[in-house]
């Protein structure tokens, strides 16, 4: 068996066109055993290993550290590429990218220099990837980084936290009772036994925003199916869904929608 297989694609040109804010500079698969070594340098993009199996050496911020099966690698810009077989035949994904905006925009999905628990590789996006990366167009470029950046989002998405229990079950109650008059963050602090604080700290990280937020929102996503879809006055729908004040009822359609809760119904 050889040392390396590698299937890998670049990109024609050395940046992305002009206007994108990052584009994908190449990606691919490899497959490797001792005694490979890497292109170790200092290196100029981003790059993200998805593990398939066995297990390698990535060294990041002077730390070297195990990447196994269903875990993710991250590289920025700048820093020290330096990466090693560890056991086994280790098999992984990559791609690279690059762009004025590539740091920025990977860091506004949460992620960091470091590795992840995550999941089986996106096969069918990978493989997206070695579609569009080599072909020499501006559309092609667009493709790729479309693609890239469902990656980054399955990536982040992964990387969430194991579900909460206590939370989960705050949940279950507050889909069953979201429109009761009675429904609000006191109540399921009450219910939850924890302080306040603690309580909004553990829904938010669990579910990425505040009680309160995602209990208005669910008001608001059944009072625009209402809207939208009978004929029942409007107060009666604010009072359906959970508001007792029609003046917050018509400000928060407002807010979500730009238009007032007639202007809506009528189109």
């Amino acid at each position: 068996m050889p040392t390396l297989i590698n299937q890998s694609v670049f990109r024609p040109s050395t940046e992305p066109s002009k206007g994108l804010p990052f584009g994908v500079h190449s990606a691919g698969y490899y497959r490797i055993r001792s005694p490979f070594v890497c292109n170790r340098r200092i290196i100029g993009f981003a790059q993200i290993f998805w593990c398939i199996s066995g297990s390698g050496i990535i060294e990041i911020n002077k730390k070297k550290r195990i990447i196994n099966k269903n875990q993710v690698a991250l590289y920025f810009p700048g820093m020290y590429h330096n990466w090693n077989y560890n056991r086994g035949c280790w098999s992984f994904y990559w791609m690279s990218l690059d762009g004025p905006l590539v740091a920025p925009i990977i860091s506004s999905f949460g992620l960091e220099a470091s590795i992840y628990d995550a999941g089986p590789p996106p096969v069918s996006l990978f493989a997206a990837l070695n579609e569009h990366v080599p072909k020499p167009s501006r559309q092609n470029e667009l493709d790729a980084a479309s693609v890239a950046f469902s990656i980054l989002t399955q990536a982040a998405k992964i990387r969430a936290k194991k579900p909460d229990d206590l939370i989960n079950g705050v949940l279950d109650t507050l889909h069953l009772n979201w429109n009761s008059p009675a429904m609000n963050v006191k109540t399921l602090v009450t219910s939850a036994h924890l302080r306040r604080s603690s309580f909004n700290q553990r829904f938010q990280a669990s579910v990425g925003v505040t009680p309160a937020k995602y209990l208005e929102r669910l008001k608001i996503q059944n009072a625009l199916t209402l809207l939208q879809n009978t004929s029942q006055p409007i107060k009666d729908i604010a009072q359906q869904c959970g508001f007792t004040d029609p003046n917050y009822f018509s400000r928060a359609i407002r807010r979500v929608t730009g238009k007032s809760p007639l202007q809506l119904r009528s189109g």
